[in-house]
């Protein structure tokens, strides 16, 4: 496809797979995840078919699993692990440091007043923590690209805060390393639509 292309458009070399590794980001086909198939096609049918689903009851009748079902994963474990390395790093702090914790955001009424200022430990390294974080957040977690943004939003300005903020999202990182997006596909090619949504910089 890279060569049909690169006689209308003019294109770079493509990169070489390793593996099923891209980029960092290793994808490889799993076992379909019976349990989370029956679970969203339950919440599906409710918003877009208005029928009645227990919330609570993950297997949604027992219905049976199509057998054309494909699922996949996609894994930035090694990014995510990279990233609190750096923190670790340039923070002068050891693992044991980021505690575990439910959200990777922090409320700002966790925060104190002075904490908005003074300016933070971390200004001149802040960037090369928050955008090593952004490439796992964008490509396969994105449960992080909100806390990510408001970050990166501040690398010029940065303050206590922030440092805080930052601590939250690194101990976030690092409780949930192991995390991967799961995916899966049950429509045949026929009933599926292919769209595009485009952003500023592409538009």
């Amino acid at each position: 496809m890279i060569k049909r292309l690169g006689k209308l458009i003019e294109l770079d070399e493509a990169m070489p797979l390793n593996g099923d590794v891209y980029l960092g980001c290793k994808q490889e086909d799993i076992p379909t995840p019976e349990d989370l198939v029956r679970q969203k096609t339950g919440i599906y049918n409710s918003v877009f078919h208005d029928e009645k689903i227990d919330p609570d009851d993950n297997n949604q009748g027992g219905a049976a699993i199509p057998q054309h079902i494909k699922a996949w994963q996609y894994d930035v474990q090694g990014h995510v692990k990279q990233t609190v390395d750096r923190y670790c790093e340039l923070a002068g702090v050891t693992t044991d440091t980021p505690k575990e914790v439910a959200t990777p955001n922090l409320d700002d009424h966790m925060l104190q007043k002075e904490d908005f200022d003074n300016r933070g430990a971390h200004a001149d390294d802040c960037a090369k923590i928050v955008l090593k974080a952004l490439w796992p957040a964008r490509i396969a977690r994105p449960e992080l690209l909100w806390t990510v943004n408001a970050l990166a939003r501040n690398v010029t300005k940065w303050i206590r805060a922030d440092d805080k903020r930052l601590l939250r999202l690194i101990s976030y990182m690092h409780h949930t390393s192991h995390h991967v997006q799961v995916c899966f596909v049950g429509d045949a090619a026929e009933h599926c639509s292919l769209m595009l949504f485009v952003d500023a910089s592409f538009a």
